[in-house]
């Protein structure tokens, strides 16, 4: 197959814009994490006291709070995915129930 320089060019274009993109995705995401980061501190670290080591009641803390952040993140994701895919469908409605299925997956204990 041969391409010409016009494809080279459009294929250039296409390759900056989703390097753009993934370089935008890539900041919003750490500014999400950063921010749970700093939300988790500031709930849970308010007595810190510079040691080496945490308390028990903060690293409770700490991961209950990045646990429910993390939980909140990954809902807010399924239900946007769930809404693109039904609106890619054509049926709306449908959404609910991919939301439905999306969130019984994140809050299924699997037992051992």
């Amino acid at each position: 197959m041969q391409y010409n320089s016009s494809d080279l060019q459009q294929f250039n274009e296409q390759n900056q814009i989703i390097r753009e993109d993934t370089k935008e995705l890539a900041k919003s995401i750490n500014n999400i994490y950063s921010n749970i980061i700093l939300s988790c501190q500031k709930q849970c670290l308010q007595g810190f006291n510079q040691s080496d080591e945490f308390t028990s009641d903060e690293r409770t803390c700490l991961t209950k709070c990045v646990n429910k952040h993390m939980f909140l993140d990954n809902f807010l994701y399924e239900t946007d995915s769930a809404n693109e895919i039904a609106s890619e469908q054509g049926k709306t409605k449908k959404a609910v129930f991919y939301q439905n299925r999306r969130i019984e997956d994140l809050t299924r204990v699997d037992v051992v």
